[in-house]
């Protein structure tokens, strides 16, 4: 596979074994700056932009299952990194990390998951046998193809984005990189969703169930989540646990999915105290884990 020449990556630098962070649906990567430049700290970080904000991509394809975030994860490690590398990633992220290494385990050292999105198994072989245009009337789809994705500056966008309930556990500088990194400006003068929602929508369409995946990886595995959510169930939490039990598992109840975007500070000690404890960094790299976690 070769990584197709209008994909967008950034190497954010940093001390330690290599890694790389793909983010969740609807976001770009920039979104997640403030946690970014803190992993940095303790490894040398790399991310490639989920395939909806690469320029001029273009509407969805046909194909709706995630396979194609995780080959072109693949892709990237193949010619641009030197792998393997500790592959982290939030929501949609994190499920095609898991992909990825399910089918190219040689381009990994070990694994940091945070809130992997995913369905049942019964759910996911729903979702992918029923046709697009009925899961486009199912949640989140639905909602995610009905929401504003114009604003007139980013002033007007940042405002939308502070009186939406489901950021209401962002910071000050989760906003900031929302503004800065969240939209885009258009030849007229007006500004759009820099990860467009006819792609966001697309991608919930056919969300897999990824615990056969997890069960058969053999590598090194820390799993973050959050309080739960329709993206990631108490249900599948306690199986994780039973289908992987070498993995060590940490949480924090006192955040929502959006974990990484809520709390960058506190889900990066996490991340640091994960990898010391599955041995993928040592532990004088570590920080001590913020009051919040559990």
């Amino acid at each position: 596979m070769t990584l197709p020449s209008n994909a967008t990556w950034t190497h954010h630098g940093g001390t330690g074994p290599t890694a790389h962070f793909y983010g969740a649906n609807g976001f770009p990567t920039g979104v997640y700056s403030p946690l970014l430049a803190r992993l940095a700290g303790h490894v040398n970080l790399h991310t490639l932009d989920l395939r909806p904000t690469w320029p001029k991509v273009g509407p969805p394809p046909v194909r709706r299952d995630w396979q194609m975030y995780a080959d072109d994860l693949i892709s990237f490690l193949e010619q641009t990194v030197d792998a393997p590398v500790i592959g982290m990633g939030h929501s949609m992220g994190a499920t095609c990390t898991i992909l990825a290494a399910a089918r190219r385990p040689d381009l990994f050292k070990g694994l940091v998951l945070i809130e992997p999105a995913m369905l049942s198994r019964t759910l996911a072989l729903l979702a992918s046998i029923l046709p697009k245009a009925a899961m486009n009337l199912t949640q989140p789809a639905k909602g995610t193809l009905k929401k504003t994705d114009t604003w007139k500056s980013r002033d007007a966008y940042l405002a939308h984005c502070r009186g939406k309930r489901m950021y209401s556990g962002l910071g000050d500088d989760a906003f900031a990189a929302m503004a800065t990194h969240g939209v885009t400006e258009t030849a007229g003068g007006l500004w759009s969703l820099a990860f467009p929602k006819e792609w966001e929508a697309h991608n919930y369409t056919q969300p897999p169930n990824v615990m056969g995946e997890l069960a058969g990886i053999n590598l090194p595995c820390v799993a973050l989540r959050a309080r739960p959510s329709v993206f990631f169930t108490e249900a599948l939490w306690a199986q994780w646990q039973c289908v992987s039990p070498g993995t060590v598992f940490l949480e924090d109840l006192s955040a929502g999915h959006l974990l990484p975007l809520e709390d960058p500070e506190g889900c990066c000690g996490l991340i640091a105290s994960g990898m010391a404890e599955a041995g993928m960094i040592g532990e004088k790299e570590t920080p001590a884990v913020s009051s919040g976690a559990s």
